[in-house]
């Protein structure tokens, strides 16, 4: 979906992954990638400082203010891609008070075979935040939520990076 002259947003990381052939083809099964996500989530909640909690219902994860208990952003279950050269688990952005609610943004952590490496993935596409078709709402973004997709991306993969090995 898209509003003429209202951007969404998209956030993508990568970082190099120790190449191991075993590993992609015997590793990387829908439990793993179960365990990335949660592993990514772990992640936000530690650069969040304790102000939010990953909570799951129903097989959907949800970020959950600790003070009042509110949701800020909902997402849907997760979906499981496997290819010969490509490993994903994504969920869909559905809700939150974080979250527009006329777009349906989405989460993936995808570990690609690329010729002589493994490149691991953290992307958020199209997302945009409540309010985003005010110019004002947009400018805090990318100070400030934007900022922090960027920093949870690249903290998280320097971790699994270290993980992989």
């Amino acid at each position: 979906m898209s509003v003429v002259g209202v951007p969404a947003f998209t956030s993508i990381q990568s970082a190099d992954l120790p190449n191991s052939e075993n590993l992609f083809d015997s590793r990387l099964d829908s439990d793993m990638l179960l365990r990335m996500l949660n592993g990514y989530f772990s992640v936000a909640e530690e650069c969040a400082g304790g102000l939010v909690r990953m909570r799951w219902a129903a097989g959907r994860p949800r970020f959950v203010l600790r003070w009042p208990a509110l949701t800020l952003i909902a997402m849907g279950k997760p979906n499981f891609e496997r290819s010969s050269d490509t490993r994903a688990v994504s969920v869909a952005v559905e809700g939150g008070w974080l979250v527009d609610p006329t777009w349906t943004p989405r989460l993936a952590i995808a570990i690609t075979r690329e010729p002589g490496r493994l490149r691991a993935r953290v992307e958020l596409s199209e997302y945009r935040p409540r309010g985003g078709r005010l110019a004002a709402v947009r400018w805090v973004y990318r100070q400030t939520q934007a900022r922090v997709h960027v920093w949870v991306g690249l903290r998280y993969l320097r971790r699994l990076a270290r993980e992989w090995r």
